[in-house]
């Protein structure tokens, strides 16, 4: 068996319906010198038939590798991909979503361009299921490669269905954190831009599928998560030198917190959120006031209708 040049990372859990799509999609790239790893998470549906007749049906050969594991959580199943892979690169796509058909020759492409390039990742469409509708994510969020551990610090910018990154960095980094339930990728990304450079390719390369199921829509497991990162970065004694960012990042933490529960509607906890904020307001945070006065507005706007 040949080794390929890249290896894809394919987490799945009780989503057959979507899988045939998801393979086709990828075995339409460009680029094709590579081997798809679908680790599924202890699916109870028709997960493991529906891979099986698809190999036979497209006569992939051995080209998709089927894994099984007792349901652990995607952490663990992109991990089981990871380590069971054998090209020298990884890239990461979810179920849900698709890939523009260059996206792979475009990106790896890029990162064997530049030898210090360890992670990267591209501009997306996010596609709004419920609404019908799709935004760049470029012209949601601030978006940049380089030297960005800073700015990741307060907010995940990398889409993991868009990320390429060579696999001896994801095992040095440490893998993605299993206790982690929800940001366990925001996380790792951390870890890898604490020591690396990241590149960052312009193109909107990834359709990003969300609807009602996407895992961070469950608020208590979004800020758990987004606590548990914090508690690594400025309790753990590994980033001292960053420690000047902790106000603001414990500012940014609480903000977030009432944004998500206006959303939800749960406005006791909201303006528990908007008080904890004001203890780590700063002179100087211009960002910190506009975001917190705007996440006010939104709250009364929001309690009115109810």
């Amino acid at each position: 068996m040949t080794k390929p040049c890249l290896s894809i990372v394919l987490p799945t859990y009780n989503h057959a319906s979507g899988l045939c799509g998801c393979l086709d999609d990828i075995l339409a790239q460009t680029f094709c010198d590579y081997e798809i790893i679908a680790a599924d998470d202890g699916s109870t549906d028709n997960t493991r038939e529906t891979i099986t007749d698809f190999i036979k049906t497209r006569n992939t050969g051995d080209k998709i590798i089927y894994l099984y594991q007792e349901h652990k959580g995607v952490s663990e199943a992109r991990n089981l991909g990871i380590m069971n892979s054998r090209a020298d690169y990884i890239a990461f796509i979810d179920d849900d979503d698709r890939w523009q058909n260059n996206k792979l020759e475009l990106q790896l492409k890029a990162m064997t361009l530049d030898a210090e390039m360890t992670l990267s990742f591209t501009d997306s469409f996010f596609i709004y299921q419920n609404r019908g509708s799709s935004i760049l994510q470029s012209k949601m969020m601030y978006m940049a490669g380089g030297d960005i551990f800073e700015k990741l610090l307060y907010k995940c910018f990398i889409i993991t269905s868009s990320v390429m990154a060579k696999k001896s960095a994801l095992i040095e980094a440490g893998l993605f954190d299993k206790s982690i339930r929800v940001g366990e990728d925001w996380d790792l990304w951390l870890r890898m831009a604490y020591k690396h450079r990241v590149g960052y390719i312009k193109e909107p390369l990834l359709h990003y599928h969300l609807h009602d199921d996407n895992a961070h829509k469950d608020t208590s497991e979004m800020l758990a998560g987004h606590r548990m990162i914090i508690e690594k970065i400025f309790y753990s004694g590994k980033f001292n030198e960053y420690k000047r960012l902790k106000t603001a990042s414990e500012l940014n933490f609480y903000l977030t917190a009432a944004e998500a529960y206006v959303r939800k509607r749960c406005y006791s906890q909201a303006l528990k959120s908007l008080f904890s904020a004001l203890l780590f307001m700063r002179p100087g945070y211009f960002w910190g006031t506009r975001r917190f006065f705007g996440v006010c507005l939104r709250f009364f706007i929001h309690y009115e209708k109810y």
